[in-house]
């Protein structure tokens, strides 16, 4: 008799843990999924604030053009620019 309660109870012991490892699989899912969920909103994010990234340059490119001293130096570099694409189509050409 004490052998039959002794089996019952590890049968109930093993039981308790298939149930707790159902359990532990389901919530491990779980987060497994928020975890994918928030890697995609970082990668958003992370995306979003290169773009913001890049238009503040922008921005800061297009006020810096505004100044009138630097105007004239910004049209002496697109034409030295331009002098050393013709230069490079020259040598392409021959």
């Amino acid at each position: 008799m004490e052998i039959l309660a002794r089996l019952e109870h590890i049968e109930f012991k093993i039981t308790q843990l298939q149930e707790k490892n159902k359990a532990l699989r389901i919530q491990n899912q779980k987060l497994l999924e928020e975890n994918q969920k928030l890697n995609n909103q970082i990668k958003i994010s992370s995306e979003s604030i290169q773009n913001i990234e890049e238009t503040n340059k922008m921005i800061k490119l297009a006020q810096s053009i505004d100044k009138s001293e630097d105007r004239t130096e910004f049209k002496h570099k697109i034409d030295q620019l331009i002098h050393e694409i013709n230069q490079c189509i020259t040598l392409i050409n021959l």
